[in-house]
């Protein structure tokens, strides 16, 4: 197997989404395995990995009440019914396939190691700075930008100290590169091409300022520290139009983007239950349960309640 080839199979995989609803578990597990592969672990038993697994989904994941990290690990050895070159189970295997192509729970603790193929492995060893672009296409493909170094992060994987590219892609980017461009020479989804105008948009309807603490901070004439958030990921098709924003600043954008709160169809603040009760906590979050957020005077431009609804229910964790 070379680099195309492996970047090519992992970009043929289905959508990380389906009809609305985020599914990141495939790639999830594949980051995961990427993960222990780039620290010298090719192959990890499933009874072992499970916790961490389900931590990652509960974590990163849409909220469930409960995890099944072992469909991802069995469905990711094939593809439309052909064999995938990237994934490799060991052990027994016979009987395992229940009722909807789901495996039986059990018999994966007792037999299953999964992980990388050989080939996969092979040219994860040799290119390492190589296995972090994918890594970091991965990510970018589950989270929105506030989650993905907490996510990389949670999987094990640090940037390599030099970050080498093959030769044919030095010529490619001057910066630091989009795995699409440097290795497919081509867009790999739609669903995230971005309009550069989106944040200044939203900051202009919000009046610079966050919807939820008001805070509008500024050095001289400069402000700084509000961010554009989208209510619907870009990741799970949400638009770059401005019903879809929101001015938040920095710590209640990546709350946004963790399920710590939500915005209900009141436009009011609702605050996770499982958020910590500390003084610093109530502070920052729980002082703003119940509040009306600071809305756009154009009412065309305040939050979309079906994304809302959507955010709801794919992030929010009650």
């Amino acid at each position: 197997m070379t680099l195309q080839e492996l970047v090519d199979e992992i970009g043929q995989q289905p959508s990380w989404e389906a009809n609305g609803k985020r599914a990141p578990h495939k790639p999830l597990t594949l980051l995961f395995a990427l993960g222990q592969a780039m620290q010298g672990n090719r192959m990890i038993r499933y009874e072992k990995a499970e916790p961490r697994l389900i931590q990652l989904l509960d974590r990163f994941g849409p909220p469930r009440g409960i995890q099944h990290p072992e469909q991802p690990v069995w469905r990711l050895r094939s593809y439309r019914g052909a064999p995938t070159s990237f994934w490799r189970l060991d052990g027994d295997l016979k009987g395992i396939e229940g009722a909807g192509g789901n495996p039986r729970l059990g018999l994966m603790r007792e037999r299953v190691s999964f992980g990388l193929s050989e080939s996969a492995w092979d040219v994860i060893c040799g290119q390492a700075g190589s296995a972090y672009l994918i890594a970091v296409q991965l990510a970018e493909e589950i989270v929105p930008t506030t989650l993905q170094y907490s996510l990389l992060e949670a999987v094990g994987i640090d940037a390599p100290a030099e970050l080498s590219l093959p030769a044919a892609a030095e010529t490619t980017v001057a910066s630091r590169p989009s795995l699409a461009v440097v290795f497919r020479q081509r867009v790999t989804s739609t669903r995230l091409l971005r309009d550069p105008a989106f944040s200044r948009k939203v900051l202009d309807a919000y009046e610079t300022a966050c919807a939820i603490c008001d805070i509008s901070p500024r050095l001289s004439s400069q402000r700084f520290g509000l961010e554009a958030a989208h209510i619907r990921w870009a990741q799970a098709g949400g638009s770059d139009e401005i019903p879809n924003g929101l001015c938040l600043c920095k710590m209640h954008h990546v709350a946004l983007d963790y399920g710590a709160l939500k915005i209900d169809e009141t436009m009011r603040v609702r605050v996770s239950s499982r958020l910590d009760p500390s003084t610093e906590s109530l502070e920052m979050f729980g002082r703003f349960e119940g509040r009306e957020i600071r809305l756009p005077k154009c009412n065309s431009s305040h939050p979309n309640e079906e994304m809302l609804r959507w955010h709801a229910t794919e992030v929010f964790k009650p």
